[in-house]
């Protein structure tokens, strides 16, 4: 039998981080040293990680974390920040799933985009909020 990680008690903080989302513009995008990335939301809503993460499209994988700096025979390195600013920068959240079993962040934007994270910390004007699977 599997038991949840969290309980109604403390799931608030997921489902109050996750409501909070919903309808903001993707703000800003940025990769720290060595690789801690920043997505901001509006002006106070803050994700940010040091886990993988991906953003899809309906058919395909179109960036992942791990892409940045990497060549695949392309002219030049993947520039993951200048890519993922050039396809989420404005976009709206239209909804966000937080897995209960593993904590993995999906974020769905207006274009029909996906933002996947496992284990994000997001921060609510201050709050920090770290989901744990």
């Amino acid at each position: 039998m599997l038991v949840p990680h969290t309980s109604p008690q403390n799931d608030s903080p997921r489902r109050s981080a996750s409501g909070r989302l919903e309808g903001l513009t993707v703000s800003k995008i940025e990769k720290l040293p060595p690789d801690y990335w920043v997505f901001q939301f509006g002006n106070g809503v803050v994700l940010s990680t040091q886990s993988q993460w991906r953003l899809l499209s309906q058919n395909a994988i179109l960036l992942t974390s791990k892409d940045d700096g990497q060549q695949y025979g392309l002219p030049e390195p993947v520039d993951a920040v200048a890519r993922i600013r050039e396809l989420l920068e404005s976009r709206v959240v239209s909804e966000v799933e937080v897995d209960q079993a593993s904590a993995d962040f999906t974020i769905y934007f207006d274009n029909g985009t996906v933002l996947q994270n496992r284990k994000p910390v997001l921060r609510l004007r201050g709050l920090d909020v770290e989901f744990r699977g």
